[in-house]
């Protein structure tokens, strides 16, 4: 067959987003784009080999400078399809990013189908570059969010694992790592590059570690908006445009752990912690831990344990945090006296009350009452608690 060669070279400004070529059998949906008008050390497009083929049509790129993305289903077999569009961009951090506590380094998204010829493509800075022999090992955080296809990833504290669609891959620092789309099959992705201070505090106290570093997430339209709002972030540039799309790694990052958390749980589990949230929020009845874990049929170290897995506080933290916030209402809305407030509370006395009340707010009872303007109470009953305080 004749090589029919076209070359491509058209400003991205006047380029359509997406148009369609046709011959007599297939359709093929494009993208065009022109490097010429961007910078090309925060800006790159998947360009691969220089020759493209879309069905009896040929592409050509000159120079490096245009670009042309193709998807056929009639690939002779010396042709190499291309991933239909390959966005990235990398960028420059000030002191005033940094001191957020988390900054964005770079984001992109890249759609990967079966049989091309290299991952990840060869345009991205060296310090991004790694080949599956050699893998990888970065100076920052990463989150690669797989939304279609699947393949393999490794890294040295996590192991080898199968990914597939709705998986989260959490790249940490001076980890050494390496991923891919299985080859026939490929892959979607989505990615940002993070640091800083928060992140780096999240692994230090266990929310997220270099052992764990898969999290199935599942097509989660709230995720994949989250990347769509920072790849719009990073295009745009618009003042205070860091500390949003930061702000939005956050929220990835929790959404995703969250969802993890609710699979890994069991619906027995649920069950329990709904029915203890129920009786501890009554904090004006006596509540003995060891009987509530009894009459959900777990012993006290099991129940405790299975509570803090899900809310992130023990039972008797719990059980404190609903009394003292009763205890606000009352001093707020009522004019009992410390004394009786502790009392309704089933506090032991007006002095532990006080304690409590006291380590959870920063203030004893009746000052607290003082600061905001309420009455005291009953000058009599409230005198003595105020000894007790």
């Amino acid at each position: 067959m004749e090589m029919r060669r076209k070359i491509v070279n058209m400003p991205i400004s006047i380029v359509p987003e997406h148009f369609k070529l046709s011959n007599q059998h297939h359709w093929v949906q494009e993208n065009l784009f022109s490097m010429r008008d961007l910078m090309p050390q925060t800006m790159g497009c998947h360009a691969g080999p220089s020759l493209y083929s879309l069905d009896d049509s040929w592409y050509e790129s000159e120079d490096g400078g245009s670009m042309f993305f193709g998807m056929t289903n009639k690939a002779p077999p010396h042709t190499v399809r291309m991933p239909r569009v390959e966005f990235y961009r990398y960028l420059a951090i000030s002191n005033r990013d940094v001191q957020w506590g988390i900054h964005v380094l770079g984001a992109g998204s890249s759609s990967v189908p079966p049989f091309s010829p290299s991952y990840p493509v060869r345009l991205h800075p060296d310090l991004y570059q790694f080949g599956w022999g050699k893998g990888r090992i970065l100076d920052e955080f990463q989150m690669v969010y797989i939304t279609a296809g699947e393949g393999e990833f490794e890294s040295a504290s996590g192991g080898k694992k199968a990914v597939g669609a709705g998986a989260v891959m959490l790249l940490f620092p001076g980890e050494w790592h390496r991923y891919r789309p299985r080859k026939d099959v490929g892959w979607d992705e989505y990615w940002v590059s993070f640091d800083g201070e928060i992140p780096h505090r999240l692994a230090e106290n266990g929310f997220i570690s270099p052992s764990a570093p898969v999290l199935s997430v599942g097509s989660d339209e709230r995720v994949l908006q989250h990347y769509q709002a920072i790849l719009d972030g990073v295009r745009g540039e618009r003042i205070g445009y860091q500390q949003l799309i930061a702000s939005k790694v956050m929220v990835i990052l929790a959404t995703a752990l969250a969802i993890a958390r609710r699979q890994n749980s069991s619906d027995r589990h649920e069950i329990i912690v709904s029915e203890a949230k129920l009786l501890l929020q009554q904090p004006e009845s006596m509540v003995s831990i060891d009987r509530l874990a009894a009459s959900l049929d777990l012993s006290a170290p099991q129940f405790r344990r299975v509570f803090k897995e899900h809310t992130g506080v023990s039972p008797h933290q719990y059980y404190n945090q609903m009394r003292i916030s009763r205890a606000k209402e009352l001093l707020r809305e009522t004019t009992l006296t410390v004394r009786q407030v502790a009392a309704q509370l089933c506090y032991e006395s007006p002095y532990h009350f006080s304690k409590a009340f006291k380590k959870a707010t920063g203030s004893p009872p009746t000052d607290w009452r003082k600061a905001r303007g309420l009455p005291t109470g009953n000058g009599a009953g409230n005198a003595a608690s105020e000894k007790a305080e």
